[in-house]
């Protein structure tokens, strides 16, 4: 059967500004009665009751010809370029492509930034396979919207019925889907660019990388080892190397490849990163700290470098240079919520530390006949007691910190989940074109 194509529209609302709506009552009303009729002319179109359904989208135009007059950099309903698009789509499941492309050029007119109408627009493309402006547009909605999941879709879809795409096209696409974090539909756009040019180490190198993020660290190495026959001194090609063996647990082979990277450029840092880890997991403790202390010559404002550190020391139990270090990589990154962590654990470490030879101390007065050797030891434990308190109210402060990071991420994914999308000004998600 046949490949086809059709629009089906999907629309959620998320009403993020209550102050704001609260303020325009007649407004939201009549933004409820509008979301009404366009859930019903929906409905009708995904019924096949079209008729019904360009009515009733009729008459939200109709009822509703401008915007709505409450908006804010959150709220800003484009209710005339959603309600044309749902028309766009209808006739375009009523096979009527030139209505479909007349209403959807209205609502590019309306709002050209609003990317579900060049998603419609390259169904409507596809239908009249005029494979390369149905490309064009899929790839102009996923540049107003990164994450368009149907976008890319579509535009795989698109790339496999023009049978014409070149290599490039389908590494394009494959990381585009990279980009979205969809590894497995990466693969396969990339399988097919390296059927089209069997000895491109760069797309060799990005299946490589795709297969990586599945953990798939066997296949990666299968291809970044290909792509090494290609250009055997490709220094990234040779650090992935590395990495792929040190996430295998070889950690010889790791540092073997990393020594590759460095012979050719000292300053690598994900080379150097890998060969210290590496050195770590050996139990070379000399050179690892050798190499840590080299990435931070290298990178003294950069946070991770730090944290690394940070980590090899307190993971050695030398949890005063962990702290230290630890405390570089806060100050340079506020937000650096696993160094957080970590000086967390260093300074609750430290402040045991410190209260045991308090407790020792403190046993040795005790313990000492002579008064001078009491309060002697008595001073000492109570300055080691001062100490092991900085170090509770350092660790207090570090779960503080912890927390308001935590919480601000919480905020921030909650905000994702409930706008997917600030792009164009808008707040719901609007149109997927699949393949039927």
């Amino acid at each position: 059967m046949a490949r086809k194509i059709f629009t089906s529209v999907i629309f959620a609302a998320f009403l993020l500004n209550i102050v704001a709506l609260n303020s325009v009552a007649f407004a939201k009303d009549d933004f409820g009665k509008w979301l009404d009729l366009n859930s019903k002319g929906r409905e009708y179109a995904e019924k096949g009751k079209y008729d019904k359904a360009l009515q009733t989208f009729n008459k939200i135009l109709q009822k509703y010809p401008t915007e709505f007059p409450f908006s804010s950099n959150d709220f800003l309903p484009p209710n005339k370029a959603t309600i044309l698009t749902n028309i766009g789509s209808t006739y375009l499941r009523m096979n009527d492509t030139d209505k479909a492309l007349e209403y959807l050029n209205q609502a590019v007119a309306v709002k050209s930034d609003f990317a579900p109408i060049y998603n419609a627009l390259g169904a409507v493309y596809y239908k009249l396979a005029d494979y390369d402006k149905a490309i064009e547009n899929f790839n102009k909605a996923i540049e107003l919207n990164e994450n368009y999941a149907e976008a890319l879709g579509n535009l795989k879809n698109t790339y496999i019925k023009s049978n014409n795409r070149n290599a490039e096209n389908w590494n394009d696409l494959g990381n585009a889907y990279f980009k979205f974090e969809d590894y497995k539909q990466a693969i396969e756009c990339l399988d097919k660019a390296v059927e089209l040019v069997p000895n491109d180490s760069t797309l060799l190198k990005n299946r490589g990388l795709a297969y990586f993020n599945l953990k798939d660290y066997n296949a990666a190495l299968e291809n970044f080892s290909e792509a090494l026959k290609f250009k055997p001194d490709d220094t990234k090609i040779l650090s992935l190397v590395g990495q792929t063996y040190f996430n295998l647990e070889n950690y010889d082979k790791a540092a073997e490849y990393s020594q590759k990277v460095l012979a050719i450029n000292p300053t690598e840092i994900s080379a150097l990163n890998t060969l210290a880890d590496s050195y770590s997991k050996l139990g070379e403790n000399d050179k690892a700290i050798e190499t840590y202390k080299k990435i931070v010559e290298l990178n003294p404002k950069t946070a991770t470098a730090w944290y690394n550190l940070s980590k090899f020391y307190y993971e050695s139990g030398d949890y005063e240079n962990a702290a230290a270090c630890g405390e570089n990589a806060v100050k340079i990154d506020e937000n650096y919520a696993e160094a957080w962590e970590l000086l967390q654990d260093t300074y609750s470490k430290l402040s045991d530390v410190w209260r045991k030879k308090y407790e020792e101390h403190k046993k040795l007065s005790k313990e000492n006949k002579s008064a001078n050797d009491r309060n002697k030891n008595l001073k000492l434990a109570m300055a080691y007691l001062e100490k092991a308190n900085e170090y509770l109210d350092k660790e207090n402060d570090a779960i503080t910190a912890r927390s308001t990071i935590s919480y601000r991420i919480f905020n921030s994914a909650m905000e994702s989940i409930i706008r997917p999308s600030t792009r164009g000004n808008y707040f719901y998600i609007l149109g997927s074109v699949t393949d039927a």
